[in-house]
This record gives structure tokens, C-alpha cells and sequence, in this order.
């Protein structure tokens, strides 16, 4: 079994672990308040898709394409998902990167710093400056040295709803 990391026991994680479960809880004051006042707080360290990191991108938009670069270290191909909604120009990164070795290992972890665990992120694109879409049918994928490097063609005719992408 994979996990994202040991347990800590520190006063600055008994801490967040409190103020998470208060945030849950729908009956405390501050979650009466803030819902009373059309405001919500989510748990904290993790995003509305309850992932536990969203991955780090740089976006390129050339001539011809977008060029995605999603830094993944430690990920391999066969646990990440890719999505290109077309109707909503949006391509969705999900998956998991693991932690290699096992739990009687994780309880040697002193420091921890790497990205594990699940993943979500999105990047919106908007239409070129030509009135461009981007070309579902063609988009490729390829994840090498831990960067997930997307490319999204641009067109000029609307494409389909939604494709999934495979990774080379």
C-alpha cells in the first residue's frame, strides 16, 4: 500500500487537523456564519476535488498550438488521465504519483517535500487571436523525465465535446 506520506505530531499539525474538522463541521459558528453570509471554506491543503496537490504548469500558446508543460516527477503514464473539453476549452490533468517503498519505510520519512499523492488541475484556454479553436482529434501527449509535455493543435472549426487523450 502507497500512501502520501507518515502522520505527523507536531502542535502545527494538530492545529490544521482542528481547524479541518471545524471547517467540516456544518453546525459551528464560523461555517453557520460564513454560509449565512453565501461564503464557503474548504478544508485546508486541498482543492474542491480533494486532491492532494495541483501539479505545477507552464503554458506556451504558439503560432500553430499550445504547448502544456505539467511537471509530474515520479508519475508514470499508465496513472495520469487527460481530457480536452472542447465546449468548455478546458484540459483537465488528473492522477497519482506514489511514494515508492512501503509503510515500514514511510515511518523513517524525517523530511518531506515531493508532490505525492492524488492530483487535479485544470487549464482553460480561450479562442486565438484569429478566432482559433484548438483540434481535439489531434492533440498528443508524451511524458518524459517527469514533464507531461501536451501539445493542443489550433483550428478554425468547433470540435467535438469532449475526447480523451492518450500519453505516448
Amino acid at each position: 500500500m502507497c500512501t502520501a506520506g507518515p502522520s505527523m505530531q507536531s502542535p502545527f499539525f494538530d492545529f490544521m487537523s482542528n481547524l479541518n474538522e471545524t471547517l467540516a463541521d456544518p453546525s459551528h459558528p464560523i461555517s453557520a456564519f460564513l454560509s449565512q453570509n453565501g461564503l464557503k471554506l474548504t478544508k485546508t491543503g486541498k482543492s474542491d476535488t480533494e486532491a492532494d496537490f495541483e501539479p505545477t504548469v507552464d503554458v506556451f500558446d504558439i503560432e500553430s498550438s499550445f504547448v502544456v508543460h505539467v511537471s509530474l516527477p515520479g508519475a508514470v503514464k499508465e496513472d495520469i488521465g487527460l481530457h480536452f473539453d472542447a465546449t468548455n476549452q478546458e484540459l483537465e490533468i488528473s492522477g497519482v504519483v506514489y511514494r515508492p517503498g512501503d509503510e515500514e519505510f514511510y515511518k523513517k520519512l524525517v523530511v518531506t517535500e515531493r508532490q505525492v499523492g492524488l492530483f487535479n488541475r485544470k487549464v482553460k484556454f480561450g479562442k486565438g487571436a484569429n478566432g482559433l479553436v484548438v483540434d481535439v482529434d489531434d492533440i498528443t501527449a508524451k511524458l518524459d523525465a517527469g514533464i507531461l509535455v501536451v501539445t493542443i493543435p489550433k483550428r478554425e472549426k468547433d470540435a467535438p465535446e469532449r475526447r480523451k487523450v492518450q500519453i505516448e
